[in-house]
């Protein structure tokens, strides 16, 4: 975790040493410096020791050195400092992603590397499956039972994750059909585009996280509708390629059977009757050798993911403005959930499943403006904005807001963004769309 905030700080040091030397303000449109300060003041906030953090009950705390101790990398690291340290990473690279990025080659840059970074774990993934390969990274030591994708333990992650990148690669593929390279380079931009865009959507055919793959599906046509309206797609037989491509990676290495499997699980059935929360003190009887005590106490319509969501919502009326403490989340929901299994679980232990509660959960009223301001307005800023005279800003940006709506969409019911790579990608992809802003004028900025 902190050779990232360290590879983040250096970057900021490294911009902020360019913009010394270039005797320049960065372009800031009002949103950003909004949301960035909001960042600041929470962040103040908690490292002044103003407040303290709500602490854990007895049990979850007990429970949860168990489970570290069982499955230590399956935990995120929930030290406050690092947290609040690996927040401003993130904001810092959205600022300077939306500052450099109004240079067209900087746009191009940062969207060919989430790219490259992409079909780097896609691949690896796709490896994974192929070789029948058991654990992260090939480790069963430590690690929960069972086959994972790639570098992420869960595979909703995993889905998130391509969500934040095919839509790039899709815009190169549109670059290069709309003549916006010379010709020499157009072919080679579209072959390689084309083949990064089959294998980062031919690797949601190798993970079976159901949602990731519905939103891919159906943002997908919406901004393809976009694109059509506005006449930047053309067809081209090579594109038939693409296709293809993904039927074969889903054959040789995907998960198709396991896929359908999982979609049938899906029952709208009414709640059946739950049984009565037993004591907290009988609790530790009740967990099972995997750790958890089982799902039978909720009878809500939305069952244990309702449950944490609506725990976020009575710790965030009893502290709406300070928050618990960013990382403190297991400690709130131990003091405002009397659930056995979101108590136990080591999913509901780490993140609500709602990524925006959990933001004002941990950090408060000012935290919650951060995240809404800088993430969800970036879409609305792209989304409004005219096309420009460039058709690389229109393409990117669009693609951009297009990844970042699908993230945000899966936040709405899982954690993506407490995944620090999904979350750096988000910030990127905010930056890039905030970047298309700065080059009109109807924001007040700061330069």
């Amino acid at each position: 975790m902190w050779f990232l905030i360290d590879l983040l700080g250096a970057a900021a040091f490294c911009w902020a040493t360019g913009l010394v030397l270039e005797r320049r303000i960065p372009a800031t449109p009002l949103p950003v410096a909004i949301g960035l300060f909001a960042l600041m003041i929470a962040a103040l906030f908690w490292l002044s020791d103003f407040a303290s953090a709500t602490s854990a009950t007895e049990f979850t705390r007990v429970h949860l050195v168990k489970i570290i101790a069982r499955w230590p990398h399956s935990v995120v690291d929930f030290d406050q400092a690092t947290v609040i340290a690996l927040h401003a990473g993130f904001g810092l690279a959205l600022w300077i992603t939306c500052d450099l990025a109004r240079d067209r080659l900087w746009m191009f840059l940062f969207s060919a590397v989430l790219c490259a970074t992409g079909v780097a774990t896609a691949l690896l993934a796709i490896a994974q499956n192929i070789t029948h390969a058991t654990g992260i990274y090939w480790r069963a030591d430590g690690a929960m039972p069972g086959r994972f994708w790639g570098p992420f333990f869960h595979h909703t992650s995993a889905g998130a994750y391509l969500n934040t990148v095919w839509p790039l690669a899709a815009g190169f593929v549109l670059l290069a059909t709309r003549h916006c390279f010379s010709p020499p380079t157009r072919r080679a931009v579209l072959i390689s585009a084309s083949v990064v865009l089959m294998l980062l959507l031919g690797a949601h055919t190798t993970h079976i996280s159901r949602f990731p793959q519905f939103a891919a599906v159906i943002v997908g046509l919406i901004f393809a509708l976009r694109f059509f309206r506005m006449d930047f797609i053309r067809f081209r037989p090579m594109a038939l390629l693409v296709p293809v491509g993904i039927v074969a990676i889903a054959v040789c290495a995907g998960r198709t059977d396991e896929i359908v499997r999982r979609w049938r699980l899906l029952n709208f059935a009414p709640a059946q009757a739950a049984h009565a929360v037993p004591p907290e003190s009988t609790w530790p009887k009740l967990v099972r050798d995997d750790l958890l005590i089982p799902n039978i106490y909720d009878s809500g319509t939305w069952g244990d993911r309702g449950e944490a969501q609506w725990t976020a919502l009575s710790a965030i009326a009893a502290r709406p403005l300070e928050g618990h403490g960013p990382g403190h989340w297991s400690d709130a929901a131990s003091r405002y959930s009397s659930d056995p299994y979101v108590r136990s679980f080591y999913l509901y232990l780490q993140f609500v499943h709602d990524d925006f509660l959990q933001t004002w959960t941990e950090w408060g009223a000012a935290g919650f403006v951060c995240l809404v301001t800088l993430l969800p307005g970036s879409i609305i800023a792209v989304s409004r904005s005219e096309p420009f005279a460039d058709e690389a800003v229109s393409i990117l940006g669009l693609c951009a807001a297009a990844g970042l709506t699908m993230v945000l969409l899966q936040s709405l019911l899982d954690f993506p963004l407490q995944i620090p790579a999904i979350a750096l990608n988000a910030s990127v992809l905010a930056g890039l769309g905030w970047s298309t802003v700065s080059r009109q004028g109807p924001l007040i900025f700061l330069t």
